[in-house]
């Protein structure tokens, strides 16, 4: 992965989880998207920051949504900072399938499909649209962000 000079840019990050990765290694965003809808998350992004050069620390199989949704003016940048690798592995039929990412779904198709009957959940809408290019006429939940702890909490209890 290249090296950025990280001291020329203001830092943003897609959602509270990588906003406390990057707190515990020093690095305050001064944007924190919601996770949850990148085409919403460039809107609030690009009305808050101005023309300023920002820095998205990012994943190396990154889509670049929230980037590619800005205006043209705005002088954004990703960084990958951790590598994600697709990993083949056959699980067991499940009646709930929760996916969090568009890897998620790739890897998941490596050795496995999604039965008819099952419920399927995707944590945002890139996630969502991942899935459907698999499963176009399927029904996909998509939780807002206040869902995301309640299904969460759902999943556990059926445990």
């Amino acid at each position: 992965m290249p090296k950025v000079d990280a001291s020329k840019y203001r830092w943003a990050c897609v959602g509270p989880a990588t906003a406390k990765a990057m707190e515990e290694h020093g690095i305050h965003p001064e944007f924190v998207g919601d996770g949850n809808n990148p085409e919403k998350v460039a809107a609030e992004f690009s009305s808050r920051i101005g023309n300023e050069a920002i820095l998205f620390p990012s994943s190396s199989l990154s889509k670049k949504t929230i980037i590619n949704a800005l205006p043209p003016d705005i002088e954004a940048h990703y960084t990958a900072v951790y590598k994600n690798a697709l990993i083949r592995k056959k699980i067991e039929v499940a009646h709930i399938y929760y996916f969090t990412s568009p890897s998620n779904v790739e890897a998941f198709h490596l050795e496995n499909s999604i039965p008819a009957s099952a419920t399927v959940w995707a944590i945002g809408t890139i996630t969502e649209k991942s899935l459907r290019e698999i499963y176009p006429n399927r029904e996909i939940l998509v939780p807002d962000k206040s869902l995301i702890s309640e299904l969460v909490r759902s999943v556990n209890l059926a445990r």
